[in-house]
């Protein structure tokens, strides 16, 4: 017996519908990436300005506004500068009909549902934690 191995899936053809079909995905990624951007920018604009209207008295206000800053630029930017860079490589990739940055962009674009991803699991357990202990704190301070 002879080991036939099917390679269709490896040398896929992309007709020019599809390729409409992503380099449309490219341009949204693209816009996003730039609102997203753009969204950082207004952030921190009003950290500033909200620190600037903190008196001194309020420093551990401002300090943890600073934190949270810094902690949620990072991730926005991260994010954002892995979906631009999957936006241009798939650009590249369809105009260019060049393999190898059609799978960059790919690669990047399944690396920003990842990220995205995991940030949501960690939201969602800390919300659920948050929640659970307000049900607990609530059930113990009630008296019949």
């Amino acid at each position: 017996m002879e080991n036939i191995q099917d390679n269709t899936i490896f040398d896929l053809a992309i007709d020019e519908e599809g390729k409409s079909h992503i380099s449309s995905i490219a341009q949204w990624a693209n816009i996003s990436a730039i609102v997203g951007f753009a969204g950082i920018g207004i952030s921190i604009i009003g950290v500033v300005i909200g620190l600037m209207r903190v008196s001194e008295n309020s420093a551990a206000a401002a300090g943890s506004g600073v934190f949270g800053l810094f902690i949620s630029t990072a991730i926005a930017l991260l994010l954002n500068i892995t979906l631009i860079n999957a936006a241009i490589n798939l650009k590249k990739g369809i105009d260019q009909t060049d393999q190898g940055h059609f799978s960059l962009g790919l690669t990047k674009l399944a690396m920003y549902f990842k990220i995205l991803g995991i940030i949501t699991i960690i939201v969602l357990v800390i919300v659920t934690l948050i929640l659970l202990v307000v049900a607990l704190v609530g059930a113990g301070r009630s008296t019949f």
